[in-house]
């Protein structure tokens, strides 16, 4: 991470990387009945229904004493927490597929209630529960299913189509409700699941079934007057024959999982071709739970490992991998309802265990034609180390972990992820070097450390790890802890050059700090430097041989101060102390060993220090604030790069002394090294604190000269809900504005054009908008979605 006189340490790697996240993880965690499996939205007020499956833990599709039965939620958006509407008496079929929709004014769920079956044959038959609500009165009118059950039913085009499974012949049953034609297609197998998919005038009808010897499905296309046509038929997928593992859609296009969830299916509808694309993605990383859309070029995969995947399933695009989120709990269902993002959780047993975790979501990427590449590591990488070869395997990568609830131990139950250490290499995709070695220590963070080499050809040394009082060798030749060394205080940074080691330490009792320098068995001495010591850097130029310390100070105060230590063949020859201000974070050095930079975190300014004569040169500021300000920097001829926790990449011509631009990053970066025409950063966290997993490497020809731009404004309607006038607000939409609204199912109900001074004023009325969700785009290319109600 550090440059040194006697070893310098470069990197260079190369890819693609989104500098916009996809998902971003809300404070919103929904408690319900056990084993979410499916959400409806009430399309005329915005309510969520989450439905839960509740525990069968004898599998026997009875609910049995000490068992939860299946339970119906509702939750609004913009009050409080869910609320349990019902509970059942029934299991539900299984997979649950229920559908929403609007008769006659009135808000209608099917809900598929499952029938009980031994030898594969019905005994006891399922039932269609219809539930309509009218002015906030619930009916439930129950359709038995004579010798089978309804897997699924719903309105389209007009048409009301029912799934059934039966003793016999399976089959899809169409009637048009305005014609009463009534169709009925059947099935040449057992249906196992069912999907559905909208493309022009039409609905296509996809049924997952059996055959016996594989499973296959058929694509069958209806009209608005009920008419259907069969355009696909047994279509083999590379599932088992009894599967029925997780069959999604979004918009034209079918997900399906093998039933050992070790590949993924996608799907795609040519209509030219009249037939089904297939493109088949290996698993990696653990084996995918579900498959859920979020536009047509971009999917969500969920894991068993606690990962979420944002994705592209196109085989072979580079950029099929954006981004990944580490769940609190296993995530087994997912859905898309407007611009959130729900995720439940696996099946659990735990009475009442339900969850949902809610994303906000950005349907498209944001890029910058620097970002040139990207990898995914352990989360929240903190430190960078350069091997020294090839440039896509050119890195360690010391990774934080995750430590749930914060205290110190790292516990697999909890979710928690260790301290890790990997070589790494950036591909167009999720690629990994080796499997990642694992600590059951945990990093004092920040990490302020080097790796260690025999000589300037070497690609094997030892990266030094603190943790509390100790600092713990890793040999890169022989992949493990060699060497471990226990001091009398907690070890704020550390630093190895040949057989010199630099030690920033703090005497939390005495409330001191020291840099103790040490040379194997003939030297070890201490200096005291200033309050809470962080960071520093080994030099060597003509004007002698000697170490740089920065220490934080008291938080909130400017009392930050910078040490000048010089060094002798004996040890410690001079103390020279300067004030630099509030929160210092880190200090580099460029190449040469003649200037260095130190990163304020507090004051939000770079020091430039001439390391020759011992002065501060220039100040510049960082235009960052709060808890948003600059980490770590690296030089790179007369460009300074320095990460921040503000979203951003700041790139400072240090010839003009000022900065001359930024690139756009989701979230907080910590490390960056650079090589050649390369950088490489560290993104630990998105912009919502969550952990993040991302490398990211820039091509620096493109970085330098970038220009500053404005940082795209939130957008919000207030007061929301609408109840008649209200605004649509965003700083960077004064000026010319042209505004389309669209209802809930994309038709335009509004324009309006004008001039607008950062918030555009109207009215329900003058709209003509009455109870629903709506959609309002301004200038084609800024959206945002609100809901009205009375």
């Amino acid at each position: 991470m550090k440059y040194s006189t006697l070893i310098i340490i470069i990197f260079a790697l190369g890819g693609t990387l989104s500098n916009g996240s996809i998902l971003t993880k809300s404070d919103i965690e929904l408690k319900v009945g056990s084993n979410p499996v499916s959400i409806l939205e009430n399309t005329e007020n915005g309510v969520i229904s989450i439905f839960c499956a509740g525990v069968d833990a004898n599998k026997n599709k009875i609910i049995d004493e000490g068992e939860e039965q299946p339970s119906w939620w509702k939750y609004n958006p913009n009050e409080g927490e869910p609320e349990k509407v019902m509970d059942f008496d029934r299991f539900f079929v299984e997979p649950f597929k229920p559908s929403f929709n609007i008769f006659n004014d009135n808000p209608t769920f099917y809900i598929p209630l499952a029938g009980k079956s031994e030898n594969d044959n019905f005994t006891e038959n399922g039932i269609l529960k219809i539930i309509v609500i009218e002015s906030d009165q619930i009916s439930e009118i129950d359709s038995e299913v004579s010798n089978g059950e309804t897997l699924h039913a719903g309105s389209y085009l007009g048409n009301t189509v029912s799934v059934l499974r039966k003793n016999g012949k399976d089959s899809i049953k169409i009637k048009n409700e305005k014609t009463n034609l009534l169709s009925s297609f059947e099935i040449d197998g057992d249906i196992l699941s069912f999907e559905t998919f909208a493309k022009d005038d039409y609905v296509y009808l996809a049924p997952l079934y059996s055959d016996g010897d594989s499973s296959q499905f058929d694509i069958i296309r209806i009209d608005e007057e009920g008419n259907y046509e069969l355009i696909i038929e047994g279509q083999k997928t590379w599932s088992a024959a009894n599967s029925s593992a997780n069959y999604s859609s979004y918009n034209d296009k079918l997900f399906l999982l093998s039933e050992n969830s070790e590949y993924a299916t996608f799907y795609s509808y040519n209509e030219e071709q009249g037939a089904m694309k297939v493109r088949v993605s290996v698993s990696e990383n653990g084996k995918d739970n579900y498959i859920a859309g979020i536009s047509d070029d971009i999917q969500v995969r969920s894991k068993d490992t606690k990962d979420i995947f944002v994705t592209n399933l196109e085989y072979g695009d580079i950029k099929r991998v954006h981004e990944m989120h580490r769940a609190a709990f296993e995530v087994a269902y997912m859905k898309r309802v407007g611009d959130y993002f729900y995720c439940a959780n696996a099946e659990n047993n735990d009475w009442g265990y339900g969850k949902v975790a809610v994303y906000n979501i950005t349907d498209k990427e944001r890029r910058d034609s620097s970002l040139i590449n990207q990898a995914f590591v352990e989360y929240n990488p903190v430190g960078l180390f350069d091997l020294g070869i090839h440039p896509r395997q050119a890195t360690y990568t010391v990774s934080q972990g995750i430590d749930y609830n914060g205290n110190g131990v790292f516990e697999e139950s909890d979710g928690d992820i260790p301290t890790t250490i990997s070589t790494h290499s950036l591909g167009p995709s999720l690629e990994g070097g080796d499997i990642p070695h694992r600590f059951d220590f945990p990093l004092n963070i920040p990490l302020k450390s080097n790796m260690t080499r025999l000589d300037y050809t070497a690609t094997d040394g030892r990266i030094y790890l603190p943790s509390g009082n100790f600092i713990y060798a890793f040999n890169t030749a022989l992949r493990e802890i060699s060497d471990t060394l226990v001091t009398d205080m907690y070890v704020a940074c550390v630093y190895g050059v040949l057989d010199y080691m630099v030690i920033g330490q703090r005497d939390l009792e005495e409330d001191k700090s020291y840099i103790r320098i040490i040379k194997e068995d003939q030297i070890d001495v201490k200096t005291e430097v200033g309050h809470n010591v962080l960071d520093c850097i080994i030099y060597q130029n003509e004007s002698g041989f000697g170490v740089v310390s920065i220490s934080e100070g008291t938080f909130g105060e400017s009392d930050s101060k910078l040490n000048i230590i010089k060094l002798s063949t004996q040890g410690i020859s001079d103390n020279t102390v300067l004030d630099i201000g509030s929160g210092a974070a880190s200090i580099v050095a460029n190449q040469d060993q003649t200037k260095a930079a130190i990163v304020m975190h507090g004051s939000h300014e770079v020091h430039i220090l001439n390391l020759l004569t011992g002065e501060i040169s220039t100040t510049i500021p960082t235009g960052t604030s709060g808890l948003g300000g600059p980490r770590d920097a690296v030089f790179y001829n007369n460009m300074l790069y320095v990460t921040t926790y503000s979203n951003r990449i700041l790139v400072i011509d240090l010839t003009k002394g000022e900065q001359v631009g930024y690139l756009n990053v989701d979230g907080e970066t910590e490390a960056i090294i650079t090589e050649n025409n390369f950088i490489l950063v560290a993104n630990s966290k998105y912009a919502d604190k969550e952990p993040n997993n991302r490398l990211i490497a820039y091509n620096i020809d493109n970085i330098t000269n970038v220009e500053i731009t404005k940082t795209q404004q939130t957008i919000r309607v207030y007061p929301h809900p609408v109840v008649n006038d209200f605004n649509i607000v965003s700083d960077d939409i004064s000026g010319q504005f042209d505004l389309v609204i669209f209802d809930g199912q994309g038709k335009v109900i509004a324009t309006k054009s004008g001039h607008s001074s950062g918030a555009i004023a109207l009215n329900i009325e003058e709209l003509g908008l009455t109870n629903g969700i709506y959609t309002a785009i301004i200038n084609g290319n800024r959206t945002v979605r609100f809901v009205v109600g009375k």
